[in-house]
C-alpha cells in the first residue's frame, strides 16, 4: 500500500497557486501517476487547477504520457 500524507484541502490549496512553469496554458503538461492513490490525488489537483492549467493531463504510464505529448519515440540518457 502507498501512503500519501496529504489532505484534499492541501491539494486544492496547491492547485490554487500560480503555475510554477510560465505559459501553462500554451504547452501541455503531463503527470504520470501509476498508483491508484497517486492518480487520484493528481486528478484532484488537475480538476481543482483546471482554470490555470487547462492543458495539464494525468496518466498512469509513460506510454500514455508520450502519446499525450505527441512523442512517437523517446530516447532518454543520463545527465552528466
Amino acid at each position: 500500500m502507498t501512503e500519501f500524507p496529504v489532505s484534499s484541502l492541501r491539494i486544492r490549496e496547491l492547485a490554487s497557486y500560480e503555475p510554477a512553469m510560465p505559459d501553462a496554458s500554451r504547452r501541455p503538461r503531463v503527470i504520470v501517476a501509476p498508483s491508484t492513490a497517486g492518480y487520484g490525488l493528481a486528478r484532484m489537483f488537475q480538476l481543482a487547477g483546471a482554470k490555470d492549467r487547462p492543458l495539464l493531463q494525468v496518466v498512469r504510464t509513460m506510454e500514455e504520457a508520450l502519446a499525450a505529448l505527441g512523442v512517437e519515440a523517446a530516447r532518454f540518457e543520463a545527465l552528466e
